[in-house]
């Protein structure tokens, strides 16, 4: 990881996250505190989805629909989830 000089702390300080990702400041996504709260959160779901899978796969399917509406009604969920991926194009 880069080292940084307090000019630069300074300076990405003020960057939105999402600006910083699209400029390329890869080396700040660790400390980046929204960052830092957005895998906790997304980590927390998850396990909270996939404790609920234990007794009612239904209702975690729906939990996860919650949290992706997007996703697609027949979407194959193996549960524990542990990752996310793109279907095979």
């Amino acid at each position: 990881m880069k080292d940084l000089t307090p000019t630069e702390i300074a300076r990405l300080a003020d960057v939105v996250i999402f600006d910083k990702v699209d400029q390329g400041e890869w080396y700040q996504y660790a400390k980046e505190p929204q960052v830092q709260a957005i895998v906790k959160q997304s980590a927390q779901t998850v396990q909270r989805i996939n404790d609920v899978a234990k007794m009612n796969l239904a209702e975690a399917t729906r939990l996860l629909q919650e949290v992706l509406p997007n996703m697609a009604k027949d979407a194959d969920v193996h549960f524990p989830i542990t990752s996310i991926e793109p279907p095979n194009a």
